[in-house]
């Protein structure tokens, strides 16, 4: 199956009305509101997901929701209101379900461990949108959004590398197939491929991609 975060409004707005839907391989819709949050933490506008074994986190306004991905079921909710949160974007994890959360507005990442969050990077060079884990060498690698073109990466401690730069512009959903990176840029309304040296439109989207993923099972 897949999973769609969904949600109208403005994308910082506290309006409950945010929810994600749950599809079949083909795109057919299984259960169109299948994750919407608790009457105590509703889901307002999530983007950015991720799952780490039984559980879906998403990011939304005021913090990180996690589900049961079976059910359906608001099972977590780690709060960010005690930071200065600009937009929190998107989340991965590393090997050990360490969660890492994007916060576009305000340039940082947040970690997530044992349910509390913590700035983990502050006042990043770029505002970062996407985040994604590189699996030959468990760095991450952040998209910047607006017209900076340039990719950074870090480890876990700390250190910040320039990772490369990209045509294109307005990133935001990157993934790792292989060793090629993907990467959604809205600027030209595109998924473009990058593999550390060619740096190519792969395919045009009809309109402007946000978060992507990848099913290899099916080369989806």
């Amino acid at each position: 199956v897949y999973f769609i975060s969904n949600f109208t409004g403005g994308g910082n707005t506290q309006d409950s009305n945010g929810f994600i839907t749950k599809t079949d391989a083909e795109g057919n819709i299984l259960d169109r509101e299948f994750m919407t949050g608790t009457t105590e933490y509703p889901l307002h506008a999530p983007r950015g997901m991720f799952i780490v074994n039984e559980t879906l986190w998403a990011a939304d306004v005021l913090g990180v929701h996690g589900f049961n991905k079976t059910t359906g079921e608001q099972t977590d909710f780690v709060d960010f209101t005690d930071f200065e949160i600009g937009f929190l974007n998107d989340v991965s994890a590393n090997s050990d379900g360490t969660l890492f959360v994007t916060d576009t507005g305000n340039p940082r990442v947040y970690q997530v461990m044992n349910g509390t969050a913590t700035i983990f990077l502050d006042s990043l060079p770029e505002a970062p949108n996407g985040i994604t884990l590189n699996p030959d060498n468990n760095e991450f690698v952040l998209a910047p959004w607006g017209g900076n073109q340039i990719f950074r990466s870090f480890d876990g401690d700390k250190t910040l590398s320039e990772y490369g730069t990209l045509d294109g512009g307005f990133f935001d959903g990157l993934e790792f197939l292989s060793q090629n990176l993907l990467v959604a840029s809205q600027q030209d309304s595109s998924i473009r491929f990058y593999d550390g040296v060619v740096n190519k439109i792969l395919i045009k989207t009809p309109g402007r991609p946000a978060d992507i993923g990848i099913n290899t099972n099916l080369n989806h």
